[in-house]
């Protein structure tokens, strides 16, 4: 037990108003600070001095100049009762407010936290696909406010639901899955064509496969059939490097300081980062063109073909973007298919259709192509390889593996029979029907 003293500013605001229902309001604002837990209740009271009836009593003393007065006793016939009256008045007024004022600040406090709770349920559960990690502190926090708050009476049973329903929500986003115990055949090692090179992506352009290493500063080629591979370029600015793809005979790259482009076996700059870039996640090239995936802006940039390049970065899409993780990416039939917690089909800047497949995590590799029958997914949150029909959004196939969640890139053979998935060190293969 102990006192709270309210603060000498605050009373003396409140004791320069003149209403008796001012300075206990304004005295009450002062509870609100009070410590959690604690109850307080206040008194107002006024004394009013007739002055006109006081008489002096005792001459000046001229040394100290203090007068000193006396009652007539007329004067404490009435103070009594009236002190009696201002006493009642200050129970039934400033007492009143005290207890009001203090009671509406807890009621109001208790509505600010479930607001703040169902606010941060809503984000932990729209993130709970994209980025676990993120939703269970989110979600913890919306617990912590809520065991940290003393509820009323009136918004008790609203927050005990919304623990409740708190309580659900982590327990489904820290239930581990089990790891599946199977694993893939496997397509190619990499060993053979260098025992120090480090996947880091792929891609398939007719009958050759493409591969990054960035640990080492190459590009190496990769036979579909014959598995004979070379050496495309090796030089250090590929270090900087992260994804890479196949158009025109020209290998692209896209590194942290822009795109570069290999051809004749040289390497070239051919677009500087742009001041519109947020995060930019993934890319893909469509008829010469090249489209960014940029999660931090939540936009696709086109960077449209020219006869000497590439045109000025523009805005693809039309309308907002789906919410996607920094594991999202995108693949191009004609469409652009967008893949992170659903499988989105965007179409000339617009959203076309959504693809809900089940329990489809953030982290996701996309491949397709304009003549393909399906959508292929790799699910790395989920182990688990996907492939997805184009027309009934139906899951055609789904194989759990070891290793999917290392996943490095995604292709599929031209003619649609195996679908190869890059580790670090192998490729891997699945059969597709």
């Amino acid at each position: 037990t102990g006192f709270y003293t309210l603060r000498d500013d605050l009373i003396q605001q409140a004791l320069s108003k003149e209403d008796l229902k001012e300075v206990a309001g304004r005295l009450s604002d002062g509870l609100s600070s009070a410590p959690e837990n604690s109850d307080a209740a206040g008194l107002v009271i006024e004394l009013v001095v007739d002055e006109e009836n006081i008489e002096a009593k005792a001459p000046v003393n001229t040394k100290n100049k203090v007068k000193k007065f006396s009652f007539p006793s007329s004067f404490g016939r009435w103070l009594i009762p009236v002190i009696a009256i201002i006493l009642v008045l200050g129970l039934s007024i400033g007492g009143y407010f005290f207890f009001r004022q203090r009671g509406a600040s807890k009621q109001r406090l208790a509505q600010e936290t479930i607001s703040q709770v169902q606010t941060k349920y809503q984000e932990a559960q729209g993130l709970a696909l994209l980025d676990k990690d993120q939703a269970v502190r989110i979600a913890s926090e919306a617990q912590d406010l809520l065991v940290n708050t003393d509820f009323d009476q009136t918004s008790q049973e609203e927050a005990d639901r919304l623990k409740q329903d708190l309580d659900q929500l982590l327990a489904g986003l820290t239930q581990e899955s089990p790891l599946p115990d199977n694993t893939l055949d496997e397509f190619f090692s990499l060993e053979k064509i260098d025992s120090e090179l480090i996947l880091a992506d792929l891609f398939s352009a007719g009958k050759t496969i493409y591969l990054l290493d960035n640990d080492n500063g190459k590009v190496y080629s990769l036979g579909w059939e014959d598995k004979e591979s070379n050496v495309v370029l090796g030089e250090e600015k590929i270090k900087k490097a992260s994804q890479l793809f196949y158009q025109a005979g020209k290998i692209i790259l896209l590194a942290e300081d822009g795109f570069y482009e290999i051809a004749n076996n040289t390497l070239k700059k051919i677009i500087e980062v742009d001041d519109s870039w947020g995060e930019i996640v993934d890319f893909y090239g469509w008829l010469g063109n090249l489209y960014l995936l940029d999660t931090g802006n939540n936009v696709i940039w086109q960077y449209p073909a020219t006869q000497g390049g590439f045109g000025v970065i523009r805005k693809w899409n039309k309308e907002d973007l789906p919410t996607t993780s920094d594991g999202a990416s995108i693949s191009i039939d004609a469409a652009i298919w967008l893949a992170s917690g659903k499988l989105y089909k965007l179409y000339q800047g617009y959203l076309e259709d959504t693809y809900n497949v089940a329990d489809l995590g953030g982290q996701v590799l996309v491949y397709t192509a304009a003549d393909f029958d399906n959508v292929y997914l790799v699910d790395k949150d989920n182990s688990r390889f996907l492939a997805v029909n184009k027309e009934t959004g139906e899951t055609d196939n789904e194989t759990k593996a070891l290793g999917l969640d290392e996943a490095k890139g995604l292709i599929v053979s031209p003619d649609e029979t195996v679908a190869v998935i890059g580790t670090s060190d192998k490729l891997l293969k699945v059969v597709l029907e």
